[in-house]
């Protein structure tokens, strides 16, 4: 018998390419770009069993009615049936616990909506999911949260009314200053709620600091006396 080889390392394994799928195709002859995808790194799809509804994230709307004995009012019925989900819901949409503060900022956001029937439901839910997506944290982040998502789509109307009258010298300008005020509002109020969200904070930005031979650089409040002070 002869004398036993020497056994090969893990490298020079990995290196005859017999035991991969797929060659290297980096820079680094050790590393492979190549790799089947991970089922459990994939996102799941909408709808599967194991990924959370959208109620419980979510205040919807299924069901709002103008209220005949109170002009301006909508009576609105959600989707989620469990007391539980629907508190988290609606202090999610409105950063209240208040919960007459709540259904106000509802029956506000569904009177901006306008139409009426599914037309209704689907702009109240559009401007409730952006709204909720904010995530205000007090009442007013969510009043400004609910402006946002109204200004919001009120623009996209007018800019949809943009499109249709094209070319229509009585309306065309009508809907293109109505698009355009709007969208300085819509820019105004996210410019309002990110003010309001960093209030207290103060930021110090030095640039550009040079300290010749012998000096000391200092940065901070300096307080000094006068000329006359010894």
């Amino acid at each position: 018998m002869g004398k036993p080889g020497k056994a090969k390392s893990a490298k020079e394994t990995a290196g005859s390419g017999k035991e991969k799928d797929h060659p290297p195709v980096g820079k680094n002859p050790e590393e492979s770009l190549v790799r089947e995808p991970n089922p459990d790194e994939m996102p799941l799809p909408v709808g599967s069993p194991e990924r959370p509804p959208q109620e419980h994230s979510v205040l919807r709307i299924k069901d709002c009615q103008k209220q005949a004995d109170r002009p301006g009012h909508m009576m609105c019925q959600p989707e989620a049936e469990e007391p539980e989900v629907l508190e988290r819901q609606l202090a999610r949409v409105s950063g209240s616990n208040s919960l007459d503060f709540q259904q106000g900022l509802v029956s506000q956001l569904g009177n901006a909506a306008g139409g009426e029937g599914d037309v209704l439901l689907g702009r109240l839910n559009a401007m409730l999911a952006a709204a909720t997506g904010i995530r205000p944290k007090d009442e007013i982040e969510g009043m400004l949260a609910a402006q946002i998502s109204a200004v919001h789509e009120l623009a996209m109307r007018g800019l949809a009314g943009v499109s249709r009258n094209e070319g229509k010298e009585n309306w065309y300008p009508l809907y293109v200053g109505q698009a355009t005020r709007l969208l300085r509002t819509f820019a105004v109020l996210v410019e309002a709620l990110k003010k309001y969200r960093s209030r207290g904070e103060q930021k110090v930005i030095v640039e550009h600091v040079h300290v010749n031979a012998g000096g000391q650089a200092i940065v901070g409040h300096v307080e000094g006396g006068g000329r006359g002070q010894e």
